[in-house]
C-alpha cells in the first residue's frame, strides 16, 4: 500500500512538472490558486443562482451586492471549459472573467 501511495504522488508531481513548464514552482502555485478560486466562486453563483442567463440588471447588482461577485454566463467555469474543449481561444474569455470578479472585491 504505501509503495502504491509513493507511485501515485510521484505521478502527479511528475504531471505539475510537465504542466508548469517554464513556470516557477511559486508562480504555478499562483495559477493553480486563481483558477481554483475562479471555479470556486463560478459553481457557488451558479449553485445560489439556477438560471444566470434569465436574470435583469436588478437582479445581478442585488447578488453583485450580496456575493461580492458576478459572472456573466459565458464566462462561467464551465462554459469556459467547453469552450476550451472546442478548440476557441479562451484567454480573453479568463481575463474577463477575473476581472468581474475582481469588479466585487
Amino acid at each position: 500500500m504505501l509503495n502504491s501511495q509513493f507511485n501515485i504522488e510521484h505521478k502527479m508531481w511528475s504531471l505539475a512538472d510537465n504542466m508548469r513548464g517554464f513556470f516557477r514552482l511559486n508562480e504555478f502555485q499562483n495559477y493553480i490558486f486563481a483558477f481554483i478560486t475562479y471555479k470556486y466562486l463560478s459553481e457557488k453563483l451558479e449553485y445560489r443562482i439556477k438560471d444566470v442567463d434569465s436574470l435583469d440588471d436588478d437582479a445581478i447588482n442585488f447578488y453583485r451586492k450580496q456575493l461580492g461577485y458576478y459572472i456573466e454566463s459565458e464566462f462561467l467555469f464551465k462554459n469556459v471549459v467547453n469552450d476550451a474543449k472546442n478548440g476557441e481561444f479562451i484567454l480573453d474569455k479568463l481575463d474577463s472573467a477575473l476581472n468581474q470578479i475582481m469588479e466585487g472585491v
